[in-house]
């Protein structure tokens, strides 16, 4: 598993556990956002391509539509 994946997980856990308000999924959409950011940025574009496969960002946008 590369350390996309490996993020994408961790959110889905958080998501999970922190879905019950707006405020939590905004902080978790710019969190995710941040750390994809810092990923690209250390690693000179390496996961560029993996980041444009992925589930577009805002990955929790969904849960809004359900609160």
């Amino acid at each position: 598993m590369d350390i996309i994946e490996e993020i994408k997980y961790i959110f889905d856990d958080l998501k999970n556990a922190l879905s019950k308000t707006k405020e939590n999924v905004k902080l978790l959409d710019e969190s995710y956002e941040k750390i994809i950011s810092l990923i690209c940025k250390k690693n000179k574009n390496i996961y560029a391509d993996l980041i444009q496969q992925m589930t577009p960002i805002p990955l929790f946008s969904t849960i809004e539509k359900s609160l």
